[in-house]
């Protein structure tokens, strides 16, 4: 299976979503956890975000990304 991400350069694992409505749908909301399973397989973390998170509390959603980011590992190998 494959899921399209944003390739970055950084040197952590981190995949930020931020959904929609749909994603309230149980059809959408199941293909999400099976995504993020996978994903997480990978030793990817996933922090997910709803649009209105992003309009109403950006401030908590930074916090909780640079939080997520201080204790994330390098992949192995590292980048760069």
């Amino acid at each position: 299976m494959f899921y399209g991400a944003s390739p970055n350069t950084f040197d952590k694992e981190l995949a930020i979503e931020i959904d929609g409505e749909i994603h309230l749908k149980k059809e959408v909301n199941e293909y999400d956890d099976g995504r993020s399973y996978d994903i997480e397989k990978l030793g990817i973390k996933i922090l997910r975000f709803t649009n209105n998170e992003v309009f109403t509390d950006l401030e908590k959603i930074i916090e909780e990304i640079l939080k997520t980011i201080a204790v994330l590992e390098p992949p192995l190998g590292g980048r760069g």
